[in-house]
């Protein structure tokens, strides 16, 4: 409007409470909402009004940082530090780009409607303040039971929503919204007021006052009947099967009832700010009463209810409280759920991980686990172990770190799972009753064993993260650590049972012959072949058989001996239950001392040595982030051009030592039946004279192409930076490339032509199945390479789409070409760069092209033995990736 100073105006709220039908009204009083709007579908007939790159944008981010909305675990607070992921780093730049084009062509007011925005306010906040764009926020709201209703219909098969998260994703929007937006013009409406009978003031002054709010001035009678038009009867579809659904929380029902009190002017924004901010839990909102179904609505929310066990007698009692801000009847309610239920779920827990410790009186006063070790303690005791059987050498190892004398005669080793009677958690006879907890606490909740965890006089667990977790749950829980032993691997003796039983030799023996790592399990084929000073190893260390608790005993004992000597152990291939009772201590200190030689170093997947060696010195550096890459742009002397003819394709060759493979891929280059064809050649500085076979073989077929070149770098660049010297020289708007140990079916250009010229202007990428031909001299399993279509999530944890694919130039040229990745993956990071630019391909869903898998392969040669570093530098410059093998702990 003339005279309104620019303001965008951000629409936010649940989805499914109205924030569509707020999108259709606002560019019929003046508030236009720019771009390209997701159309309709049978969920929304009249359309989204949501800008589609706004939408991408917001939902990728969610799924990157594990968020994804309506999952499960959409319902929880965004991880720590989120604003500085790489992911929300990239997601800022965009959305700059994007309000930045629209600010020019603006004026006044506009709007921008997403109801993900709810969760992500603060990014917005921070690209509005450097472009200087004031920020005004409608929140939509609607009852939670027509939205719950909405989102079932829509999201139960898709995304497994229920009832109870529904409820939760309503608080989780709603609050967040209010929350992020303090300090900014907020403006709360009512989905339901649209609805009421036109003459009764609902409708018409609810657009008045969301007009004055937007602009500042009221709306015309022309501009109201305009707006009014949008609202029909059918737009409340949700209304017909809300008796199916169990009871609504009272806290949804008081937020919406404030904040429509906040719309009506009746009460102060501060007011409910300030009370919203003293709760220990704004955003958690576990709703016991749905988890006991349609008739336990008292249940949750009468004061005065006395049934069920008392919160302040029992273990689990301060975090029932702590959950539902001390409020007793809704606390007791969760702690009758929690008991019927063996515990707190995932969602609960990772709530109370957040809680305020002041609520948690363990975390004031934590138990010593000095005290297992005092003189007027019993010299007798049992110890209860979840996560390990007594056969297993790794809880034989943690048993050496437990802080008390443990004597197998005096102290009685129980497996947690057993049915045994236990003390009372406040009984005087829990004394001597220790645990060793070496699982997640989620199993112990699935297991139903929670709660015997409780009755125990002292728990030791070596995640610090979960011993607070446990603490919270009323567990008197005590880290364990490796800084100190006990003997329990020490007893005398232990030397000839070893040669003995396990017939392994005496760790004494390995010094002074140049062994510094010692391998547990093999790393893959021909692993043992591999092994010389400084490694040594033990191929069959998973076959070993170990025949009760004191074989297992004597092996970790046999372990511990090797470390203290000086011999680094390496783990390969670990089991899952290795991995799961290592997880939390996997990324140990590089300067960790001997003593604490639990874990060993793991890794996972075959390597060879000399990447076991380089992993270990990456690891032992402090895992440092990789380099950036850095792609040469050589000068390139022409040593052939025949032709100046137009074509459509060109097929783009990188040659590199290949001398006696290239003229094959040549041939088949010549035998395509595309007549119009170009033929770009780029030698990389050759030292085999494979040049001189191409100029050879121009010579003499040169002529079969429209236009022929032979480029040669002056010192070896890359594979990145001789497919971007092809495609510079090319051109033709398409471009198929090409290594030169591959060959191409007859077929190839002409077929992937035909579908990129149907393609839209998105598609970069044409692709053909590829036949893998694996020659004699192949290494191990050869390519990767896997018949799919081009789909972003087939990409996440490694690439599928080979090099051999018709490219379009200007995408290449959009996005910088190639980049040079050090070892290889210059095709799996271009594809990706593709991707991030908006860009994807399209399978041609027929067999032509070969790829050739030999020995002298870049793949073979260096790409399979760095694996591991390539993960990491990829999913670096691709956050979005993942890759398992990017992981330290991979």
């Amino acid at each position: 409007m003339a005279g309104t100073p620019q303001t965008l105006i951000l629409v936010v709220g649940m989805h499914r409470s109205g924030t569509s039908l707020l999108g259709s009204l606002l560019p019929q009083v003046g508030v236009p909402m720019p771009g390209e709007l997701i159309g309709a579908d049978h969920h929304n007939p009249e359309g989204y009004f949501e800008r589609s790159d706004i939408t991408a944008l917001q939902e990728q981010l969610l799924l990157d940082l594990d968020r994804w909305w309506p999952s499960q675990k959409g319902v929880l607070p965004l991880p720590l530090n989120w604003r500085d992921h790489p992911a929300s780093e990239q997601a800022v730049e965009q959305l700059h780009a994007l309000l930045a084009g629209e600010m020019a062509r603006h004026s006044g007011p506009w709007a921008i409607k997403d109801p993900r925005t709810s969760l992500l306010l603060p990014l917005w906040r921070r690209v509005a303040h450097d472009l200087g764009l004031p920020l005004k926020v409608v929140l939509c709201l609607r009852d939670p039971k027509e939205v719950s209703t909405s989102l079932l219909r829509r999201d139960r098969l898709s995304a497994g929503m229920t009832a109870w998260r529904a409820q939760q994703l309503w608080w989780r929007h709603t609050l967040q919204a209010l929350l992020d937006s303090q300090g900014l013009p907020l403006h709360p409406l009512h989905y339901g007021r649209w609805f009421e009978r036109s003459g009764q003031g609902g409708p018409e002054r609810q657009l008045q006052e969301l007009v004055r709010f937007c602009r500042g001035t009221d709306p015309s009678p022309e501009e109201t009947r305009l707006a009014l038009a949008q609202v029909r009867p059918e737009h409340r579809r949700s209304l017909r099967s809300l008796r199916r659904l169990v009871p609504i929380h009272p806290r949804l029902r008081r937020l919406e009832r404030q904040l429509l009190a906040v719309a009506d002017g009746q009460l102060e924004r501060g007011a409910l700010e300030a009370e919203l901010a003293s709760a220990p839990l704004p955003i958690a909102l576990p709703l016991a009463a749905l988890r006991h179904g349609p008739g336990a609505g008292a249940v949750a929310g009468a004061p005065g209810d006395d049934a069920g066990p008392d919160p302040a007698s029992h273990p689990w009692g301060a975090a029932a409280l702590a959950l539902h801000g001390q409020h007793q009847a809704l606390g007791r309610s969760q702690l009758v759920n929690w008991c019927q239920w063996s515990g707190p779920t995932a969602i609960d827990q990772a709530y109370l991980a957040a809680a305020p410790a002041s609520a948690f009186p363990l975390l004031q006063s934590p138990p010593d686990p000095g005290a297992a070790t005092t003189t007027d303690r019993p010299a007798a005791g049992r110890i209860l172990v979840w996560g390990r059987d007594w056969t297993s050498w790794p809880l034989q190892a943690w048993l050496q770190h437990l802080p008390l004398a443990l004597n197998p005669r005096t102290w009685q080793l129980l497996q947690g799972l057993e049915p045994l009677e236990l003390p009372a958690a406040d009984s005087p006879e829990r004394r001597g009753w220790l645990g060793l907890h070496l699982q997640s606490l989620e199993q112990s909740t699935a297991q139903g064993q929670l709660e015997r965890l409780t009755r125990l006089e002292l728990v030791f667990d070596p995640d610090p993260t979960q011993v607070g977790l446990l603490r919270r749950l009323g567990v008197r829980a005590c880290r364990l650590t490796t800084g100190q032993t006990n003997g329990w691997l020490d007893q005398p003796g232990d030397g000839e049972a070893i040669s003995q039983q396990l017939g392994l030799p005496a760790p004494e023996s390995l010094t002074g012959v140049g062994g510094q790592l010692l391998c547990l399990g093999s790393g893959g084929e021909d692993w043992e072949r591999q092994l010389q000073p400084p490694c040594w190893g033990l191929p069959g260390f998973d076959r070993l058989r170990l025949d009760g608790p004191e074989q297992a005993r004597l092996l970790a004992a046999w372990l511990q001996a090797c470390n203290t000597i000086g011999l680094q152990l390496v783990r390969l291939h670990p089991s899952r239950e290795e991995l799961d009772l290592w997880g939390w201590t996997l990324l140990r200190p590089p300067d960790a001392p001997p003593a604490g030689w639990l874990p060993p170093q793991t890794f996972r997947g075959e390597i060879s040595i000399p990447s076991l060696q380089a992993e270990l010195a990456w690891r032992q550096a402090g895992y440092p982030a990789p380099e950036p890459c850095h792609t040469p742009t050589p000068a390139a002397e022409s040593l052939w051009e025949q032709g100046d003819g137009l074509a459509e394709a060109a097929v783009c060759i990188s040659l590199h030592n290949y001398g006696d493979r290239i003229e094959a891929a040549l041939d088949s280059v010549r035998q395509q039946s595309l007549v119009a064809l170009e033929l770009v050649v780029v030698d990389d500085a050759s030292s085999d004279g494979g040049e001189r076979r191409v100029l050879a073989w121009l010579e003499r077929h040169g002529q079969r192409f429209t236009r022929s070149l032979l480029l040669r770098h002056p010192g070896n660049a890359g594979l990145a930076a001789a497919r971007n010297t092809a495609f510079a020289a090319a051109r033709s708007p398409w471009c198929f490339v090409l290594d030169a140990d591959n060959t191409l079916l007859p077929e190839a250009v002409t077929q992937c032509l035909r579908v990129a010229r149907s393609a839209p202007a998105t598609a970069a990428v044409v692709h053909p199945l590829v036949e893998v031909v694996t020659e004699e001299t192949a290494v191990g399993r050869g390519s990767a390479i896997e018949p799919l279509s081009w789909q972003r999530n087939h990409f996440l944890a490694n690439n599928v789409i080979d090099a051999m694919a018709l490219v379009r130039r200007q995408a290449w040229e959009q996005v910088g070409g190639y980049t040079h990745i050090p070892g290889g993956w210059e095709d799996y990071d271009f594809w990706c760069q593709l991707i991030d630019a908006g860009f994807h391909g399209v399978l041609c869903p027929q067999r032509l092209a070969r790829y050739h898998c030999h020995g002298d392969s870049m793949l073979a040669r260096g790409t399979n033995q760095q694996v591991r570093r390539l993960s990491r530098l990829l999913q670096a410059r691709h956050p979005w990736l993942q890759l398992p093998m990017a992981e330290p702990g991979a």
